[in-house]
């Protein structure tokens, strides 16, 4: 079987798009049976979302409800769904340690719906761009009532080219801006500026390895607890938490010139091997930045040999 992937994913919606003029109620309600159909022979519940408010995930709680509200889409990654590849330019790194099984993800009623959604939006995409119109408006709400704006991202476990879908973003009025999280070449990554629908953050991988890899607002995934501080620099440049400063919203991450975010490793990442040419890079790294050690690296004891562990004792040391 031929699994469908970005090119075909965002074609199809493309052309859904094109033939798809305003939804009525009826519309909604036609779009909304087709998902549920579709959980219901997968094993899924009958009231299936493509969407998630903040409040529902863990990793979105951190956000600061009082500047933003987002809501996030969880499709099944890489090839898990077995009918589409939605993360075109992930790494073998990248999934190994990805967060679709971790926490509330990783619960068998979740890994269902991932699988779902992603056989809705590949089988019906006309319907699916219908079912999230209707769902960016229900978020929309929710934002209002805060007075806040709404930010969608709509590749929480994928990494599929909305942006590069035109129309897509005037056909979601409710959503006041799009961001996510993407390992595409950089070529294909637009600046985002004020007036830009999508605000995309390009995330390092194993592949990222000396300072020169490193770009403007990169995502790195380091090998630090939760709790514990992070280095204040990294590779000359400075650093934004990622998990604390601004939770989950990249938006206002320009501010700080030429900074990264770390993000601490969760879920399989934590055990996950670090180093320079890894997924997850190692934060203690003694050569990380020889001008800018971080204050956060501690100091290593230097490992002893047995000839000078037998020079102290025949010194009397």
């Amino acid at each position: 079987m031929t699994l469908a992937n970005n090119d075909t994913i965002t074609a199809a919606l493309l052309k859904a798009l094109k033939n798809n003029a305003v939804p009525t109620v009826r519309d909604e309600r036609t779009a909304q049976a087709t998902f549920a159909a579709i959980s219901v022979a997968n094993g899924g519940g009958r009231d299936p979302r493509l969407l998630t408010g903040q409040l529902d995930v863990a990793k979105l709680s951190h956000n600061d409800s009082g500047r933003y509200w987002q809501s996030i889409q969880y499709l099944a990654p890489a090839r898990e769904s077995g009918i589409a590849n939605v993360c075109w330019w992930s790494t073998i790194g990248c999934r190994s340690v990805c967060l679709n099984d971790s926490g509330r993800l990783g619960m068998a009623p979740a890994q269902i719906a991932q699988r779902v959604r992603t056989i809705f939006l590949v089988t019906e995409p006309a319907a699916y761009l219908v079912q999230l119109r209707r769902e960016t408006r229900l978020q929309k709400r929710r934002a209002v009532k805060l007075g806040v704006p709404h930010v969608c991202r709509l590749n929480g476990t994928s990494d599929i080219t909305y942006d590069r879908v035109s129309g897509l973003a005037a056909y979601l009025p409710d959503v006041d801006k799009f961001q996510d999280y993407t390992k595409r070449p950089h070529h294909m990554v637009a600046p985002a500026g004020p007036g830009t629908a999508w605000h995309l953050t390009m995330s390092a991988t194993e592949r990222t390895v000396t300072a020169d890899d490193y770009v403007d607002g990169m995502a790195v995934v380091v090998n630090v607890a939760r709790g514990h501080d992070l280095p204040r620099r990294w590779y000359g440049r400075p650093v934004i938490d990622g998990d604390k400063d601004t939770g989950d919203i990249r938006l206002d991450d320009h501010k700080t010139p030429r900074a990264v975010v770390l993000l601490r490793a969760k879920g399989r990442a934590r055990r996950s091997a670090a180093g320079p040419a890894k997924f997850v890079k190692d934060a203690t790294d003694m050569a990380l930045d020889a001008p800018h050690r971080s204050h956060y690296v501690p100091d290593r004891p230097r490992r002893r040999t047995l000839e000078s562990i037998l020079t102290d004792i025949t010194a009397g040391r």
